[in-house]
């Protein structure tokens, strides 16, 4: 029987005492998948000796309620931030998958002969819906639990996973980047989550993974100009990528968009540009799309509030027919700001 209540302490001693083999790349053929994922899951927990992870159920199961009297709200946990995939997806429009004739056809019902009880059963049993999305906020996940995901979720349907404040440490970050190379991720957030001192490089690690991620949100991880370099050059091995937001960090400096080929939106707002890195990043820009090679694919960029005066934003007005930009909030005059209030996309 599962642990009752979840831990992290007790989790993470209990997968130290466990033995199971392949268990560090995830491919453990001790374990058989059961059938959905909650199952799958709640089973990867059980052969793992581990307690449950109250979010990851909350976003597995309707009915299920955290015993915590503090955290008995219905539903799914709050994400405390305006940024959403769906923004994203719309200013992009990342193109959705259709599914194949063959398969659509293949899982239709054939009508109900008459006096047939098999068919009976088979059109009454319940068949649970695929969970698309798994969103951990405000709580820590950790390395058993990541251990049990990496179990039960390749092979599945889940496209979407949201790690808002959930206290990731930079040692399980290699497991976190198998996570999402063994599965159909496509929107991997991983927000409020700063590391280490001098650690932000290893950010890089999980975009560097060959997967099918399609839009990575990075915000609020005190990344500095020396983890964007790594994040980018890891981005030159992954194109799937077209979508990226760096915004609320530390960056400064940026040299590597005209790098870049993949990447069509991009997210640096509330971070330190000003004049000076607003220019270079501009001057950049303007080098790899006119002289170098083939012209990048950035489409959006957002600079908002990153205490820019007139000099980086006359820099950014000269492209504003190429790169759909935004420069609110920003330190310029009021001369600029009629031309920069008609920028907004």
């Amino acid at each position: 029987p599962l642990p009752m209540c979840w831990a992290v302490k007790s989790n993470n001693a209990r997968i130290e005492t466990k033995k199971t083999e392949d268990a560090d790349d995830g491919k453990d053929t001790k374990f058989k998948k059961v059938g959905g994922l909650l199952e799958d899951y709640k089973a990867a927990c059980n052969f793992l000796c581990i307690s449950v992870h109250p979010h990851v159920m909350m976003s597995l199961d309707g009915k299920y309620k955290m015993v915590d009297p503090e955290n008995i709200e219905e539903g799914l946990p709050p994400i405390k931030k305006k940024f959403t995939f769906d923004e994203m997806k719309e200013e992009i429009k990342v193109p959705e998958e259709k599914e194949p004739e063959s398969a659509r056809n293949s899982t239709k019902l054939k009508k109900k002969p008459a006096n047939s009880r098999s068919v009976s059963r088979q059109i009454n049993r319940a068949v649970p819906e695929p969970t698309h999305e798994i969103r951990i906020t405000s709580m820590e996940l950790d390395k058993a639990t990541l251990r049990a995901l990496k179990l039960c979720v390749p092979e599945t349907r889940l496209i979407t996973l949201r790690l808002w404040n959930a206290g990731v440490k930079s040692e399980n970050f290699v497991e976190l980047a198998q996570l999402i190379e063994n599965s159909a991720i496509k929107d991997f957030m991983l927000d409020e989550n700063p590391l280490g001192p001098d650690e932000d490089h290893k950010f890089a690690v999980l975009a560097g993974v060959k997967s099918q991620l399609q839009t990575l949100s990075l915000q609020s991880n005190a990344i500095g100009n020396k983890g964007a370099e790594a994040l980018f050059d890891a981005l030159r091995t992954n194109p799937k990528i077209v979508a990226l937001n760096l915004a609320r960090n530390k960056i400064d400096k940026l040299k590597l968009i005209k790098g870049q080929t993949n990447i069509n939106y991009l997210n640096l707002s509330h971070n330190c540009f000003g004049d000076e890195g607003t220019v270079a990043l501009f001057k950049d820009f303007s080098e790899k799309t006119s002289k170098k090679g083939k012209p990048s694919v950035l489409q959006r960029l957002n600079l908002s509030n990153n205490l820019i005066k007139d000099e980086g934003c006359l820099a950014a007005l000269k492209l504003s027919e190429e790169l759909k930009l935004k420069l609110r909030g920003n330190l310029h005059s009021k001369d600029l700001a009629e031309r920069i209030e008609a920028l907004d996309y």
